[in-house]
C-alpha cells in the first residue's frame, strides 16, 4: 500500500492543517501513524474541535480552564510515545477543543510534525466554509482538504455542511444533485477548499470513502475535472475505515 504522506507530498517538518469533511480525524490518525513509523514526533491538536478518539493519558494531554499545558510533560511523552494529542476539555465529553494561544506559539518547537484539525463539518462528508472558517494558523506549511465520496450523487442538502455556501459557489439549489464536477468546482474555488491557500501554504487533497468501484469512478471524475481546471496539487484516494490508500495514477 502506498504511503499517504508521500502521495500528498507532505513536508518532513512543520504544521499541517486538515480541512473539509468526510474523514479529517481519520486522516490525522493515519498520518500520525505513518510519521511515527518513520521516527518522527507528532503533535495532534485542533483549532476548532476534534473527536475524543484517543485514550486519555499518556497519549492525550488535556488543558484545564485557566491552567496552561505542561510543555515539559509533552516533551517527555513525545520522547516515549512519539505521538501526543494536545487539546482543551470541552463541554461535550466526546469532543476536545482548541488549546491556548500559548500552546500554538510553542507547538512547532515541541515536535517534528504538528497535525491540526482546522475545520468542522458536523460529521458530513463535504462542505464550503463560512466566513470564520477554516481556522488556519499563519505559520501553517501545508493544508490538506478532505472530501467524502458519499457526498457525490445525492442532493446537496442531504450530505453537505453549510449547503447554502456550497450553493453560493455553484449557483444552484440545495435540492440539486452534487455531481463530481460540482465537487471539483468547490474544491478549486477561493471561496471553497482553496480559501486559505496562498503562496506560503501548499495544498493536497484526500478523496475519502472510496469504498466501492462506483465511488472510485466518481473520484476519478473529480480528478479529471480538477486537471481540466489546471489544478496540479497532489490527490490521494482513500477508504480509511478499510485502511486502504489508492494512488490514482496507478488506476
Amino acid at each position: 500500500m502506498p504511503s499517504l504522506k508521500q502521495l500528498l507530498s507532505l513536508p518532513e517538518r512543520g504544521i499541517i492543517s486538515v480541512i473539509g469533511g468526510g474523514g479529517k480525524t481519520s486522516v490525522i490518525a493515519h498520518l500520525a501513524d505513518e510519521f511515527c513509523r518513520e521516527g518522527k514526533t507528532v503533535l495532534c491538536t485542533t483549532t476548532t474541535h476534534i473527536a475524543a478518539l484517543h485514550p486519555v493519558p499518556p497519549w492525550v494531554v488535556l488543558e484545564e480552564e485557566g491552567q496552561a499545558l505542561d510543555f515539559a510533560q509533552i516533551r517527555k511523552l513525545l520522547a516515549r510515545y512519539h505521538v501526543v494529542t494536545c487539546a482543551k476539555k470541552a463541554q461535550n465529553p466526546q469532543k476536545f477543543s482548541a488549546p491556548s494561544d500559548q500552546f500554538f506559539a510553542q507547538a512547532e518547537t515541541l515536535a517534528d510534525i504538528v497535525l491540526i484539525e482546522a475545520d468542522g463539518a458536523r460529521h458530513l462528508p463535504f462542505k464550503a466554509p463560512a466566513e470564520h472558517e477554516p481556522v488556519i494558523l499563519a505559520h501553517t506549511n501545508h493544508i490538506i482538504g478532505v472530501a467524502g465520496m458519499d457526498a457525490a450523487g445525492v442532493p446537496i442538502l442531504q450530505h453537505c455542511h453549510r449547503p447554502e455556501q456550497v450553493c453560493a459557489i455553484l449557483g444552484c439549489s440545495p435540492q440539486d444533485i452534487l455531481t463530481p464536477q460540482m465537487m471539483a468546482e468547490v474544491i478549486v474555488s477561493p471561496l471553497g477548499y482553496q480559501k486559505c491557500v496562498d503562496h506560503s501554504k501548499a495544498f493536497s487533497l484526500v478523496l475519502n470513502k472510496c469504498d466501492t468501484l462506483e465511488r472510485i469512478s466518481m473520484a476519478q471524475q473529480i480528478l479529471s475535472f480538477l486537471r481540466l481546471s489546471h489544478a496540479s496539487f497532489p490527490v490521494a484516494f482513500t477508504s480509511l475505515h478499510q485502511d486502504k490508500i489508492i494512488d490514482p495514477t496507478k488506476l
